[in-house]
């Protein structure tokens, strides 16, 4: 049985108009979907100034707002694919509010959790810090989003 998807003319629309944006503005400045998206939550939740705000709480650390912003697409969409049209049409300051915090401590306790056990020497020379969504994810699910809290087996895996 052959099954076929159509997109509706709106979600077409609104990743025309999403990839538009993130392309150019009036000042031919090249935006991507988390610029969009720091415009859309302004009102509810400002993206700019809750990042500065950890990052000097926390300095050397440098949030990854993509790597984030996805983590946090991911809770509060479960099993959704998390595309830049659906992030950007589905999360809301309340999402923000809600969950910012405990992602951002659980990327920096990845990063410590690195660095402990010498995987990487500095942030800047992770070859791709997307692979942090993963391991985000997982110190989010584990008790206490605290890493002592894995099994041996799942520490191996981590290792690996």
């Amino acid at each position: 049985m052959r099954v076929t998807v159509h997109k509706t003319e709106n979600s077409t629309t609104q990743e025309k108009f999403a990839l538009f944006f993130e392309r150019s503005n009036s000042k031919g400045i090249q935006l991507n979907f988390v610029d969009i998206l720091t415009a859309k939550l302004y009102r509810g939740f400002n993206l700019k100034d809750k990042t500065a705000e950890f990052e000097s709480e926390h300095q050397p650390v440098e949030l990854n707002l993509p790597i984030l912003v996805r983590c946090i697409a991911y809770i509060v969409s479960p099993g959704q694919p998390i595309s830049r049209s659906h992030i950007l049409q589905n999360l809301t300051p309340e999402h923000f509010n809600e969950h910012w915090e405990t992602i951002c401590n659980s990327y920096q306790t990845c990063l410590d959790w690195l660095y402990e056990n010498h995987f990487i020497l500095s942030q800047s020379w992770m070859p791709y810090e997307s692979m942090l969504i993963p391991m985000i994810m997982f110190l989010h699910e584990l008790p206490g989003h605290d890493f002592s809290q894995m099994s041996e087996r799942q520490r191996q895996f981590l290792q690996y």
